[in-house]
């Protein structure tokens, strides 16, 4: 569900304190990830606790944003993702082919 809801920035664009990315529904995701509404709801909140998603205006509407600090450390975790990615694709290759 992360991958979705940062997904929604555009790369290009510039982070602010809140990156202002649309609506967003727990329904929708529940529909989409095959959870319950309550699960998701949970995950948000816990999430909007720490400062890392809100909504300006009301909850679950328009005006969805996300922290830059949220956008920054899932870009350093799939940096090292894809680091360790392609070691492991480095070293198959390595024993396969030498």
């Amino acid at each position: 569900m992360i991958h979705d809801l940062v997904a929604r920035f555009p790369s290009d664009s510039t982070l602010s304190e809140r990156c202002y990315v649309g609506e967003l529904k727990p329904g929708t995701l529940a529909s989409r990830y095959h959870v319950s509404r309550t699960q998701i709801v949970r995950v948000l909140n816990r999430a909007k606790a720490l400062g890392d998603i809100g909504w300006d205006g009301s909850q679950y509407g328009d005006n969805f944003w996300i922290s830059a600090r949220l956008i920054e450390d899932y870009r350093r975790w799939q940096a090292v993702k894809f680091e360790a990615l392609s070691k492991s694709i480095h070293g198959a290759c390595v024993r396969r082919y030498a």
